[in-house]
C-alpha cells in the first residue's frame, strides 16, 4: 500500500469510528458543567537521550463524551514514537463500555513520517465508545510512548483536536500540551 494510502486509510479509520446515531441531538450541559479540559503530560519532563518518554493524555470535567480524535505534533528529530507500547486508557471504557482506539504516526507521500511545514511530525489518534451514551468525570484517555532519540527540547502539541458526543457534536474543551527535553547522557 502507498504511503498516501496509509494516511488515509489512518484518518478513515480514525473517524469511521466515531459513533453517529440517530437518536435525538446529544444532550450538553454547557457552562454549568464547564469545559472539558484535556491535557498532556509527561512523567519526567527532563530525560536522556535513549529513554523512554511516556505520555499521558488526561480528561477532566467531561460530560457525555463518545470520542476524542486528536492529533499529537512532535519533533521527530527529538522524539521517536513507540506504537507498541502505546494504549488505550480507561476514561471510554467506563461502565464496561466498548470501544476502538487508534494510535498511529502520519505518514507523508515519501513513506516517511509525515513533517508539517514547521518540521514537526504527528500521530493521528482516535478514541471511541461505542454505543449511545457518553462517558462523564475524568480519566486517562491513552498512553503514547515515545524514544528520547536526540537532545533538545519538542513541544508536544494538540491539532485537529475534538471531543464529540454521542451524536457526534462538537463539545466545548480546551486541550493543553506538554514539553519534553531530552539531554546529552554524561559519561
Amino acid at each position: 500500500m502507498k504511503p498516501r494510502a496509509w494516511r488515509a486509510l489512518a484518518w478513515l479509520l480514525c473517524f469511521a469510528v466515531m459513533p453517529l446515531s440517530l437518536a435525538a441531538p446529544a444532550r450538553t450541559r454547557g457552562a454549568e458543567d464547564g469545559v472539558a479540559d484535556v491535557r498532556a503530560s509527561v512523567r519526567r519532563a527532563q530525560t536522556a537521550i535513549g529513554s523512554q518518554v511516556i505520555v499521558q493524555v488526561r480528561i477532566r470535567q467531561a460530560a457525555d463524551v463518545a470520542s476524542i480524535p486528536f492529533t499529537l505534533l512532535f519533533d521527530p528529530r527529538i522524539l521517536a514514537f513507540d506504537a507498541a507500547a502505546t494504549a488505550e486508557g480507561d476514561f471510554l471504557r467506563k461502565d464496561g463500555a466498548a470501544t476502538a482506539f487508534l494510535a498511529a504516526p502520519i505518514v507523508d507521500e515519501s513513506g516517511g513520517v509525515g513533517e508539517s511545514g514547521d518540521g514537526m511530525a504527528g500521530i493521528a489518534v482516535g478514541v471511541s465508545r461505542l454505543g449511545t451514551s457518553g462517558a462523564t468525570g475524568s480519566g486517562t484517555i491513552c498512553r503514547l510512548v515515545f524514544r528520547a532519540r536526540a537532545a533538545g527540547s519538542t513541544s508536544l502539541a494538540f491539532a485537529r483536536a475534538r471531543v464529540l458526543s454521542p451524536g457526534a457534536v462538537t463539545l466545548p474543551a480546551r486541550f493543553t500540551g506538554a514539553t519534553v527535553e531530552v539531554k546529552e547522557t554524561r559519561r
